[in-house]
């Protein structure tokens, strides 16, 4: 028995020390907007996509962030998808002096076989004129220099998608202690150089918090159909990127956007709940 219990403990801590190591390579190996200059060899537009549903309490800051971004040449689309409280015009008053801006409410009842989400998305999708279209929800507040930085680490990395994970900060001690498990569920699961261009399900990770992708792939996986149904639309985003051969993933992004996901740990509970074997996927 004691020998058992000795083989135990050595597998323990082997797969211990090989995790961690495997985790300090990838942060090692992590993509970091930071690293980049802001300056351009190129200037591609930027479709800054907002969907919002019932977002006037929180919309705000997001919007103003946006507003406030360094880098110049973009469009701002808002979809307010049937809302029922003032979003709509909440995100009028912000915008009324940006020609840049707009917003479009949509009153569309939800196709057969779509979630929400993936149709705003698909709308907005479809209402954009960029070369490059960042998918952005409606409670992530960006740093000045949040796009300026991607659009150069986006080029310079020549990635297709590309998903900056924002800092999540959090609203209870719970959340304290689970949230920064998000970011260790793929530092210490994916190698993550094989992952941004491996075809294996498994090997994907994402983040719609924040999400850029360029138009001409996004046409070419037929947008956001291709994930209609999909509870976590955004992981499954990056996996229809890389099995129309294209490269991508999550890169750091808590030094330029900030996310309250959750206010309360009920909230916390319900999404982890509905998101963590979608997430890992089974193959």
């Amino acid at each position: 028995m004691k020998r058992v219990f000795r083989i135990i403990s050595l597998f323990s801590a082997v797969a211990s020390i090989a995790g961690t190591l495997h985790t300090l390579r990838n942060m090692a190996l992590l993509r970091n907007p930071l690293n980049q200059s802001p300056v351009h060899i190129v200037n591609p537009k930027v479709s800054v996509l907002i969907p919002a549903r019932n977002e006037a309490h929180r919309i705000t800051p997001t919007l103003q962030s946006v507003l406030a971004q360094t880098y110049q040449n973009l469009e701002i689309v808002v979809l307010d998808d049937a809302s029922t409280d003032s979003t709509s015009k909440v995100v009028h008053d912000l915008i009324k002096d940006a020609p840049h801006a707009r917003i479009v409410r949509s009153m569309e009842a939800l196709p057969a076989g779509w979630l929400g989400k993936p149709w705003a998305c698909q709308r907005l999708g479809q209402l954009a004129t960029g070369e490059i279209f960042m998918f952005l929800d409606a409670d992530v507040i960006l740093e000045p220099e949040a796009l300026e930085l991607c659009i150069s680490l986006m080029h310079d990395s020549e990635l297709d998608v590309m998903c900056p994970y924002p800092n999540q900060t959090t609203a209870t001690f719970s959340q304290r202690l689970i949230q920064p498990l998000l970011h260790w569920s793929w530092l210490t699961t994916l190698p993550l150089d094989i992952a941004e261009s491996s075809k294996r399900p498994s090997l994907t990770a994402g983040n719609g918090q924040i999400l850029f992708i360029t138009r001409e792939m996004y046409q070419k996986i037929d947008g956001h159909a291709s994930v209609k149904d999909q509870v976590l639309e955004d992981i499954n985003v990056v996996r229809q990127v890389k099995l129309h051969g294209g490269t991508g993933g999550v890169v750091d992004g808590t030094a330029i956007a900030t996310c309250l996901m959750y206010n309360t740990n009920q909230e916390m509970i319900e999404g982890y709940t509905k998101s963590l074997w979608n997430a890992f996927g089974s193959k």
